[in-house]
């Protein structure tokens, strides 16, 4: 079904469903100017943000997190709820806590909203709600749905390893947010997943030096060649051996 925003007037809209049986989900896409990326961190001064929920993969419990926010558009988010979904009844999702969104610098952070500290439950879907009021009028409504990994998977960073909040430990020359993404030695330039290479170096990220020693140099042009005059003077020999053969029979 389209709206059209130029026929029907604005405001709350309330759409529902009646089935027969088990739950029912409606989802509503409407086009904005205004948008929205939701990560999470370990600490509220971080500006790195992981797009899932990093408490999943811990292996030591529940620990408070971060939610970072960026917007684009004249709007401001001001609260954030976490709630728990029944995979059986999407439409009786349950509310588990709200935190309040606070500004950051905009221009010196990436994400320009931090919200309080959260706890996120173990549970297989949780949804996060974004609102925004403007003079006690909602002006900004947005769902996240993430589903999370039980028991707690760390398998999914590239080495195995996470820290007590989740997040992935990358190895040695690894990063990004599953420690896939390689480090390359400067000046080489990392593409679709490796390390191109300039010329005089060599190694998964170009961390080896080609060096060629005088030694080496030296060795292969001084290497002993067959000349030309030694190759005559075997000619030459042979030559004689043959006339002399030649000559023996015609004598005979």
């Amino acid at each position: 079904m389209k709206i059209k925003s130029n026929i029907f007037a604005s405001g709350v809209w309330k759409l529902s469903a009646l089935v027969t049986s088990g739950g029912c989900q409606i989802t509503v896409r409407q086009k904005t100017s205004i948008g929205m990326i939701l990560g999470f961190t370990s600490s509220d001064n971080d500006d790195i943000a992981s797009t899932q929920i990093i408490s999943q993969r811990s292996l030591s419990g529940l620990h408070p997190i971060y939610s970072l926010l960026k917007t684009t558009g004249e709007v401001t988010p001001t609260n954030l709820e976490l709630q728990i979904v029944n995979r059986k009844r999407y439409d009786q999702p349950q509310s588990y806590s709200n935190s309040t969104i606070t500004p950051r610098d905009a221009n010196s952070c990436t994400y320009n909203f931090v919200s309080e500290s959260l706890v996120v439950p173990k549970n297989e879907l949780v949804t996060i709600t974004v609102s925004g009021f403007d003079f006690g009028k909602l002006v900004l409504h947005r769902i996240f749905y993430y589903y999370q990994h039980l028991p707690a998977d760390p398998s999914v960073c590239h080495g195995g390893q996470v820290d007590q909040f989740g997040q992935c430990i990358c190895p040695e020359r690894y990063t990004e947010e599953y420690c896939w993404d390689r480090i390359c030695q400067q000046p080489a330039i990392y593409s679709y997943g490796m390390c191109s290479c300039f010329p005089g170096f060599y190694g998964d990220f170009c961390e080896i030096e080609l060096h060629i020693n005088d030694t080496a140099v030296s060795q292969v042009t001084h290497i002993p060649e067959e000349t030309t005059t030694c190759f005559s003077q075997q000619t030459f020999s042979l030559l004689v051996i043959i006339a002399t053969f030649c000559l023996y029979f015609v004598l005979i």
